[in-house]
């Protein structure tokens, strides 16, 4: 599987890489037809060119949008592919037959009368054990050889004739059969009921984690009451006003609502896939603790096809969000950045001679501003609902396994909240320095092009002349 999952990464990126390059290019010939005809503004506004003009840039936007929609739908097939193919390699292990057991050990057969086996005969599941258990039985009855084994599981050596316990700094302190040793409260009857009743440790240290984490959560609630400066930091904006233009950019973009409900959903779906998944895998280990090897078989079978078929659905998700999200985001930025242009076009000439609204500020506000309300109805609102539906699926799952151990970790959601709101604060106010010293750049690179805009006007207007 590592081939094709290696191949599928390297088929994403060349196709990722193509179709930005499309882009690319789009971009900047229709930044150059802007350009031009902020330019010459006098010339193309005397001569009625405006319609001339937006029919070329409308041409080269309708490019970069297919460019973009091709890119994100190879993108999520690229990614389904990988998603559906990672699934299916942990369902085939889980689903294959069993392996030789005694590979895992270095087995040696001598011309003598004894024969060793060293390694770890806890590897596996009980279906292996058994099978090392009659190899046991064969090799000792069949060839007559004495064999000794250094166990790790005590249930594979029941039958020995036998049993040697040792202790790191004793030596020997037990000797004799299983039931002799059973029959004493030793060290060898303590293994042994700590293998069989795995249930009773893990119990136990639960308990001791509840325990500590109340513990924990006392003394912590001064310092979790402590105010903090995070809304002094955060920008003071008017929610009335910053939800409206939400409205009015969602109503623009009306006729991708169909492709926005369905990237939600699949966003949705998707993100619940991933607790799922890690309630199933843990299914999965509680299975090595089943006695009934062919009980664990059929549950380990079951559990594979309930794998791949999540590989499925998660795969058809990712597809399908990933491309309706490319559809929508692409079709608003080519509304937006056509009707832009139209608006720039219909001003009147002495709105291009103020200091604001020279050349270079328009056509940086036309592309990077407008590229920015692209992830409104994006990629963003996509992992907006991802977590979602991931977080409400955690809580479920958590709720219903231990509901006392969740809400004890729900004690600490608040200090992790106010943190990661004022770590963006921070970063928010970082841009905004970032963005003044960028508008200073470009007010002081302006005012030359002006100049040099002038000039090339002037210079089409003595040509004009000219030719009359």
């Amino acid at each position: 599987m590592t081939p094709i999952i290696v191949m599928a990464f390297m088929i994403t990126r060349r196709v990722g890489a193509t179709y930005t390059s499309k882009e690319k290019d789009s971009s900047v010939n229709s930044n150059a037809i802007v350009k031009e005809s902020l330019t010459a503004i006098k010339t193309v506004t005397a001569y009625g060119g405006q319609r001339k003009e937006l029919t070329k840039y409308e041409q080269y936007l309708v490019q970069g949008k297919q460019a973009g929609i091709k890119k994100g739908l190879y993108t999520g097939f690229c990614q389904a592919f990988i998603n559906i193919v990672l699934y299916a390699s942990f369902a085939l292990i889980f689903c294959s037959r069993k392996v030789p057991v005694l590979k895992n050990f270095n087995l040696v057969i001598p011309s003598g009368k004894i024969t060793a086996i060293i390694g770890g005969s806890g590897c596996g599941n009980n279906e292996n054990e058994q099978d090392l258990i009659k190899a046991l039985h064969n090799i000792k009855i069949t060839l007559g050889l004495t064999v000794v084994v250094i166990a790790h599981r005590l249930s594979t050596i029941q039958q020995a004739d036998n049993i040697v316990c040792m202790e790191h700094g004793r030596g020997i302190v037990e000797q004799g059969r299983h039931e002799e040793l059973m029959a004493h409260d030793g060290l060898y009857k303590q293994f042994y009921m700590t293998q069989q009743n795995p249930i009773v440790s893990v119990v136990t240290k639960e308990e001791e984690l509840t325990t500590t984490t109340i513990n924990i959560n006392e003394n912590n609630d001064g310092a979790m009451e402590q105010p903090t400066d995070v809304q002094r930091i955060s920008p003071a904006n008017d929610n009335s006003k910053v939800a409206m233009f939400l409205i009015e950019i969602l109503k623009l973009n009306r006729s991708e609502w169909f492709y926005m409900c369905l990237g939600c959903a699949a966003s949705l779906i998707y993100g619940a896939i991933t607790p799922a998944f890690a309630l199933i895998f843990s299914e999965l280990y509680a299975l090595f603790i089943e006695q009934d090897y062919q009980k664990q078989e059929v549950q380990a079978r079951n559990y594979a096809i309930i794998i791949f078929f999540i590989g499925v659905l998660g795969g058809i998700c990712q597809m399908s969000f990933t491309s309706s999200f490319a559809k929508s985001g692409e079709e608003l930025m080519a509304k937006l950045r056509l009707m832009s242009f139209k608006a720039i076009l219909r001003q009147e000439i002495g709105w291009f001679d103020r200091k604001e609204n020279n050349i270079f500020t328009l056509v940086n506000n036309l592309y990077a501003d407008i590229n920015a309300l692209k992830s409104l109805n994006g990629m963003n609102i996509g992992i907006f609902f991802n977590a979602i539906g991931a977080i409400v699926t955690a809580f479920v799952i958590a709720f219903r396994i231990h509901w006392q151990l969740t809400l004890i970790i729900l004690c600490f959601a608040p200090v992790i909240i106010l943190t990661s709101i004022f770590l963006q604060g921070q970063q928010f106010s970082t841009n905004i320095g970032n963005k003044n010293k960028v508008k200073t750049k470009t007010t002081s690179h302006a005012e030359k092009g002006n100049k040099v805009g002038k000039s090339k006007e002037q210079e089409q207007a003595v040509s004009l002349l000219c030719h009359r």
